[in-house]
């Protein structure tokens, strides 16, 4: 007969246990067995299969209930590690938000733009929000603009991480695309505002290769030529050598020739003697009338004389050789540099391969797009915060820039914008008729104006207008000449009175309105001027800015081109007799 011992035994050595361990209840079973076997048998069988059975369903429901405790703290950590997950996203949203705010100026346009506010934020020419620009008159109401936007980042940042004890917007549609496109990882956003300055990188070292390559090739060029000099210096030191090695060998010659001679002379100087004893004679009963021929010829046979002793003088090599060694080490600096400068570009084209860009060109386009879109709506998001903090401070500034707006200087001129005006641009060359065209009509108005870059000119167009008989008024810078009952007025282009109304008005030299200093008359008589008819002449070169201050006035426009009358040559003598001299033309006005 088998023995409750045995079963139970059995029965605990099947039983499992997590990790490694044995519970309580598999404790409880095994004591409760033990139990059983000291009864002696005291209960039936039956009744111990329902106890074992009992304590194997009290265990297998305690293991059921510590397994679900189980995978619940784990559950619980695990959402808990996806909420800090999603809250450490969010800050780092918020954060690339803050850093676009603070750093980058298309934010604080934008900003400016949605408040009515200037929309040129900064005055200097790279448009950085940033930086001042003292000399600029609008630059202490942009100085405000700034601090105003500045000292409202830190409660808009409030606003959008959620800590703010009033919450005014919602920005789950703008974290939402900036998290699809990247920017909740930290490394990512990181990486995305080092592309820009990888680019400004990628940028200097391109025009630093483009340098070094043409430095390069300078001096590839400037030892060609050392080296084409050193030759030809090197062969005129070869014919030197060689032309003092043929005079050598004809002094040579000479002095052996001399010796022999020499020698010939002391064998027979008897016989020599005598016969030059009468040569002597014979010379010297010619020699009056052959000083009177040789005086004429003196100066050819000293010529020839220098002639035969530069030709037998023997050429130094001194300087040659001076001048050959220079160029040697000039050329070897030269092949140093040069050397340099090919190591040097090397590494700089070593460095451009080298440096990876921080993200692929295909991820930054997707994530500058994702930053265009969301820029609109956190700057107006950002302007409507800014406009509930600061309400009256807004109403001054908008107040204050449209008193102030540079932007349009049409709208200056209120009277000028009632009437539709009709502007004729007269265009051509220098002595094409213009001028003279704008003049005839000038003449068949009412009442007109000229307006001139000259004193000068607008004299001569005064008496021009007096000796047709029309009444006209002089008005320049140096005298006013006012006639009674007059029609008409000449006067220079700065003064203009934009006061008095007129039918028609010839404004001349155009071109001028490009001109630093006087520039602005031009500008304000064409916006200014209460007139019916505008006759504009100039070059034209000024037709396109012309025609942009007529569409921006809302007046007519209309062009006529005219051709030069008499083509233009040039003079084939010149107005000096030397014009190379300095001073060679100072007499010129004079004549």
């Amino acid at each position: 007969m088998w023995s409750s011992y045995s079963l139970t035994k059995g029965a605990t050595r099947r039983q499992p246990t997590m990790l490694g361990l044995k519970t309580r209840s598999s404790t409880r079973l095994s004591s409760c067995c033990k139990l059983s076997t000291e009864s002696n048998n005291s209960f039936s069988r039956e009744e111990h299969e329902q106890r074992v059975a009992a304590a194997q369903a009290l265990v297998s429901e305690r293991r059921q209930q510590q397994k679900e405790k189980i995978q619940q703290e784990m559950q619980r950590k695990q959402q808990k590690r996806i909420a800090k997950q999603q809250k450490h996203k969010e800050q780092t949203l918020v954060n690339s938000i803050s850093h676009w705010l603070s750093k980058d100026p298309s934010f604080f346009a934008c900003t400016m733009n949605a408040l009515n506010l200037t929309s040129q934020a900064s005055p200097t020419a790279k448009n950085d929000a940033t930086t001042n620009n003292r000399n600029h008159p609008m630059q202490v109401l942009w100085n405000q603009y700034r601090q105003l936007y500045y000292d409202s980042i830190p409660a808009f940042r409030e606003q959008m991480d959620g800590t703010a004890s009033n919450i005014q917007f919602d920005f789950a549609d703008e974290m939402r695309l900036l998290n699809e496109s990247g920017f909740g990882d930290p490394n990512w956003g990181k990486r995305y505002r080092q592309v820009r300055g990888y680019q400004e990188r990628q940028k200097t070292m391109t025009r630093q290769i483009a340098n070094a390559t043409n430095n390069l090739k300078e001096q590839t060029q400037m030892i060609r030529r050392a080296r084409a000099d050193l030759n030809n210096l090197k062969q005129e030191m070869e014919r030197v050598n060689q032309t003092r090695e043929r005079i050598l060998l004809e002094r040579k010659a000479a002095d052996l020739k001399d010796n022999v001679s020499k020698e010939l002379h002391d064998s027979d100087q008897s016989i020599v003697s005598k016969a030059w004893c009468m040569i002597l004679d014979l010379v010297s009963s010619t020699k009056k009338c052959a000083e009177k021929e040789n005086e004429n010829d003196e100066s050819s046979k000293a010529v020839r004389r220098a002639k035969i002793a530069s030709s037998l003088r023997i050429p130094t090599t001194a300087r040659l050789e001076r001048r050959i060694a220079r160029k040697e080490v000039g050329l070897k600096h030269l092949e140093d540099d040069a050397d340099a400068s090919a190591a040097r570009l090397k590494e700089l084209q070593r460095q451009h391969k080298k440096r990876p860009p921080p993200m692929n060109e295909e991820d930054y386009n997707r994530a500058n797009e994702a930053v265009h879109q969301v820029r609109a709506s956190i700057c107006q998001k950002l302007a409507s915060h800014i406009r509930r903090r600061h309400e009256k401070l807004i109403q001054q500034f908008q107040t204050m820039d449209a008193h102030t707006d540079l932007t349009k200087p049409h709208e200056w001129y209120s009277y000028a914008r009632l009437d539709r005006r009709k502007i004729i641009f007269h265009g051509g060359p220098t002595n094409s008729g213009k001028t003279y065209a704008a003049l005839q009509r000038l003449k068949e108005a009412k009442h007109g104006l000229y307006l001139g870059p000259l004193r000068l000119l607008a004299a001569e167009v005064y008496e021009t207008l007096s000796v047709d008989g029309i009444y006209t008024n002089l008005f320049t810078g140096q005298e006013r000449r006012e006639i009674p009952f007059s029609t008409h007025a000449s006067a220079t282009v700065e003064m203009c009175s934009v006061e008095e109304e007129y039918d028609v008005a010839v404004l001349d030299e155009i071109q001028m309105i490009a001109d630093a200093a006087r520039g602005a008359a031009w500008s304000k008589a064409l916006m200014a001027l209460r007139c019916k008819e505008i006759h504009v002449c100039g070059g034209m070169e000024a037709k396109e800015i012309v025609e942009k201050i007529a569409k921006a006035c809302g007046d007519e426009f209309e062009i006529q081109k005219y051709e030069r009358f008499s083509k233009l040559e040039v003079a084939k003598n010149s107005l000096s007799t030397d014009p190379t001299k300095v001073g060679a033309y100072k007499h010129v006005s004079r004549e």
